[in-house]
């Protein structure tokens, strides 16, 4: 399968997550779960905006990073600064983070992380991280007020 094919594929899957998730949480986890399908090296993670913190609510295999992460520290914070998607490199993995907002409030930061020298970043991973965080933003207040009723 070749890269556009697989985006396609994530984007159904992810699409038909919000239709079958029961509460929010399980929301999440059905998003980071079709990531697992991908070769080991990647990971995805989905971090929430707490009062002081970033607290990991899921995350799928080979994720490293802390359940909680203060503001202030690297790469969260710097993608919640800027508001837009960040690319974030270490020494193995290039991550990309992707933050999600109801209005201008943020609600919480996905994360994909790829291998370094396995998988080149371009302009469609960008675009595709764009696509996830607007479907994010537009779905998770839907569901809390699915919840609320």
């Amino acid at each position: 399968m070749n890269k556009p094919e697989i985006l396609d594929e994530l984007r159904m899957e992810i699409g038909l997550s919000f239709d079958y998730a029961e509460s929010l949480d399980d929301f999440f986890s059905r998003i980071v779960y079709n990531f697992d399908s991908l070769p080991e090296d990647f990971c995805c993670a989905i971090y929430e905006n707490h009062w002081n913190e970033f607290v990991k609510n899921c995350s799928g295999k080979a994720w490293h990073m802390p359940a909680s992460v203060p503001f202030g520290h690297k790469p969260l914070s710097l993608c919640a600064i800027r508001g837009s998607i960040t690319v974030y490199y270490e020494i193995d993995k290039h991550y990309l983070l992707s933050p999600f907002y109801k209005g201008c409030q943020l609600l919480g930061i996905f994360i994909v992380g790829v291998p370094h020298g396995k998988y080149r970043i371009e302009e469609e991973d960008l675009l595709f991280m764009e696509e996830v965080s607007r479907f994010l933003s537009s779905r998770v207040p839907r569901f809390q007020g699915r919840n609320a009723s």
